[in-house]
């Protein structure tokens, strides 16, 4: 039923899809292979800061439900809702980031971001099954860091990419920032099954 649901509403997403009128890109028909490694400069950095950083919370990530359901043993109903907790904090910040990135630039809060994201797995070390409810306060901490993080760099994506080469350019950026998407996560189930620190397994 909920595939089946989902199934519909992606359905009914790409009809509205249709809809929308998309003004005319300024480009030509024909590209060249060559034409496509466009990245310099500025861009250039930002895409192996996007790759980093990319690389460094997919190793992480693909084990949060993992840890939520396994280790704490938590039920379907309460993780479903610790999810929806991240995205509401999501959503009613996003428009105060905004405006914070207007007032004050985009890198400064990419820089706040980013570094946000870093405290959410030391947040979830301290939660046992005696105080599960920490579940909470980690994920509003996780909701409005990564809106933080994901509102900045798509603003710097755009400021940093040639207005004429944008759609190329960001298909190239697209084509580096996901690599550690399927390299990071093999690597972090390997490291959570073999490496033993002072964590070790899914804490680690």
């Amino acid at each position: 039923l909920m595939f089946g649901f989902a199934i519909l509403l992606g359905l009914a997403s790409a009809l509205i899809m249709r809809r929308i009128q998309e003004p005319k890109y300024p480009d030509h028909n024909h590209h060249s292979l060559s034409e496509f490694f466009t990245i310099r400069g500025e861009l250039r950095r930002f895409v192996l800061f996007a790759v980093a950083f990319n690389f460094a919370f997919m190793l992480a990530s693909p084990f949060f439900a993992v840890y939520m359901l396994k280790n704490l043993g938590i039920s379907y109903e309460y993780y479903g809702i610790a999810t929806s907790i991240t995205i509401l904090a999501q959503l009613l910040t996003s428009g105060f980031i905004g405006r914070l990135a207007d007032k004050y630039g985009d890198k400064p809060i990419a820089i706040l971001g980013v570094l946000g994201t870093t405290l959410v797995p030391l947040a979830f070390l301290g939660i046992t099954t005696k105080n599960i409810w920490l579940l909470v306060p980690a994920q509003l901490l996780s909701g409005v860091v990564w809106a933080a993080a994901d509102i900045s760099r798509f603003n710097l994506l755009l400021d940093l990419t040639e207005p004429k080469k944008r759609a190329i350019q960001i298909a190239e950026y697209n084509l580096y920032a996901n690599i550690p998407l399927i390299i990071a996560p093999i690597l972090g189930g390997w490291i959570s099954e073999h490496m033993v620190f002072v964590l070790s397994g899914i804490p680690l």
